[in-house]
């Protein structure tokens, strides 16, 4: 894994930013049971920089939409969003991909948000995290929602953290592969030293010793 997140370094924060923000992602069953958000994915299709498509868990992700599919996500800094994705095909709060049937996300305001566009055919969903909101104060479009890196966790980090917590990684050296700077380590506590004058230790000197008589 860590030869392959060095040689694709896009790809592997896309992966680990997106399948720890699902870990998240609490959605609500039918029977009022909570489950991960990693149990909706069945499989990775393809990995794409800045989404995932995935094939989806068809009971769990099929009971989870038609029953209003509500969610929680505890977030890293210690609050709680709630609510329901409202799944269409698409609105001024999210857009509908190409290719796909119906689309859901989890705010307009509460950035980085999850997204899902998904498609009946074959239970394919688009799934990509959004950090900037689609419009300022819901009146003029925000162009940068647009771009790639709207949905490229590298370039919004420090924002991802707050949210869904420090990405799980594997070596400090990925982390810098991934333009993700490591946390410093805490300055250790270190005590006072009293310094105690100690009197110096002084070799004795030896007794000269006299020269032999010459013959």
């Amino acid at each position: 894994f860590e030869s392959w997140a060095l040689a694709h370094n896009d790809l592997a924060a896309e992966f680990l930013a997106n399948t720890q923000a699902l870990e998240r992602f609490q959605v609500r069953a039918s029977d009022g049971t909570y489950n991960s958000g990693i149990d909706l994915i069945q499989k990775i299709k393809s990995i794409e920089g800045d989404r995932l498509k995935v094939e989806v868990n068809i009971p769990l992700f099929e009971d989870w939409r038609n029953s209003g599919a509500k969610f929680k996500i505890p977030f890293a800094n210690g609050k709680t969003q709630t609510g329901g994705m409202h799944f269409d095909k698409g609105n001024l709060g999210g857009s509908l991909h190409k290719g796909y049937d119906m689309q859901g996300y989890t705010a307009t305001q509460q950035v980085p948000r999850i997204q899902f566009n998904y498609r009946l055919s074959d239970h394919e969903a688009d799934m990509d995290l959004d950090a900037y909101k689609p419009w300022f104060f819901d009146l003029v479009p925000d162009p940068v929602h647009l771009t790639w890196n709207n949905s490229d966790p590298r370039c919004w980090i420090k924002e991802y953290e707050k949210k869904y917590g420090k990405i799980a990684i594997y070596s400090e050296k990925m982390l810098k592969a991934m333009h993700i700077a490591p946390s410093a380590p805490a300055a250790p506590v270190i005590a006072p030293v009293t310094t105690v004058p100690v009197a110096p230790v002084v070799a004795p000197v030896p007794a000269p010793v006299a020269a032999p008589a010459q013959s």
